[in-house]
């Protein structure tokens, strides 16, 4: 997977729109253009982008680092997930592998 595919897969798990991930202010239409482009691969993250969405979006920083530096790491192609930072369900359960690119929480949802 590759990082912008992550940050958009662990911004969705987290439910913002790339809209709302963006703050208010003058440079928001900037921001919307660039956080596209960053998830779509038409620019390279970089570790300053990367602290940066940190702040907003739960995942794990050293994850991203992982697969910014072509690293492979086990993720759910579903939601983007991994060992490090794990889904939680509404009881504040983790989920677990149930199959190496697929989490429980998403297998769970996806037979609902």
């Amino acid at each position: 997977m590759k990082i912008g595919e992550y940050l958009k897969k662990r911004r969705e798990a987290a439910g913002l729109t790339i809209e709302q991930l963006c703050t208010n202010g003058p440079g928001k239409a900037a921001a919307i253009a660039m956080m596209s482009d960053l998830e779509a691969g038409l620019i390279e993250a970089t570790e300053n982008h990367i602290y940066q969405l940190w702040q907003i979006i739960a995942f794990c920083p050293d994850t991203a680092m992982a697969i910014l530096k072509g690293k492979d790491v086990r993720i759910c192609k579903s939601c983007g997930c991994s060992w490090k930072d794990a889904c939680v369900d509404e009881h504040g359960h983790t989920c677990h592998w149930v199959a190496m690119d697929r989490c429980s929480h998403c297998d769970f949802q996806e037979a609902a």
